[in-house]
């Protein structure tokens, strides 16, 4: 991938790391919301 110039570059650089950051949040929630709702079936 070739870039214009730098501003580019470091706009596709800060793109990977907020999908990144995003898909490492939706994966802890999904960790977490789990685990909760197994907590939640242990009580009943």
């Amino acid at each position: 991938m070739k870039y214009n110039n730098c501003k580019e570059k470091i706009k596709a650089k800060e793109s990977v790391k907020m999908k990144l950051f995003s898909e490492g949040i939706f994966d802890f929630l999904i960790i977490y919301g789990n685990k909760n709702q197994q907590l939640k079936e242990e009580q009943l």
